[in-house]
């Protein structure tokens, strides 16, 4: 059997949502913290005024700054590390959540049961195998019959693994 490879899409919009939302609460907070004189701030019947509300209002923006940059972090790592599914001839590799650098290494005889689930949605090829369970999802897939393909594959070379006879 042949090696195959598959690629995961990069799926960047989170991480920018994620970037342009600490942005833009990082920069009301500054403002609330540097323009307002007597700031009071409330918040699920808790409130503060002065000082205190001043202090808050910079952690936060502090916070959301944090928030901004993890974003910018997490999108240059996307796209910086190709994320592949590898089907080898004894083994497979995938990574152990689509947006994971943690590559798992599976051997074909090592896995008990490959189901299809659909959760919210989302149709998850679920393999499960000695050392837990791995799970493909098809909307990370960079090619819309990369997941019946990867399913027909592990069918075929675990079935082969286990010494399993096809007529």
């Amino acid at each position: 059997m042949q090696d195959l490879t598959f690629n995961y899409k990069n799926r960047p919009f989170v991480m920018i949502f994620l970037i342009l939302f600490g942005a833009v609460c990082a920069a009301v907070f500054v403002y609330m913290a540097l323009s307002e004189d007597d700031l009071r701030l409330g918040f699920l019947g808790v409130s503060a005024s002065g000082l205190e509300a001043t202090a808050l209002a910079w952690f936060f923006a502090v916070f959301m700054a944090g928030l901004a940059v993890f974003g910018v972090y997490g999108l240059v790592r996307m796209l910086q590390t190709p994320r592949q599914i590898k089907l080898g001839a004894t083994q497979m590799q995938a990574p152990k959540a689509p947006i994971s650098k943690t590559v798992i290494t599976v051997n074909y005889a090592d896995i008990d049961k490959l189901r299809t689930e659909d959760v919210f949605g989302q149709k998850m090829l679920v393999i499960a195998h000695k050392g837990g369970k791995l799970n493909i999802t098809k909307s990370y897939l960079a090619d819309k019959t990369a997941f019946d393909t990867i399913k027909a594959e592990l069918n075929a070379r675990r079935d082969a693994a286990a010494g399993v006879q096809l007529l």
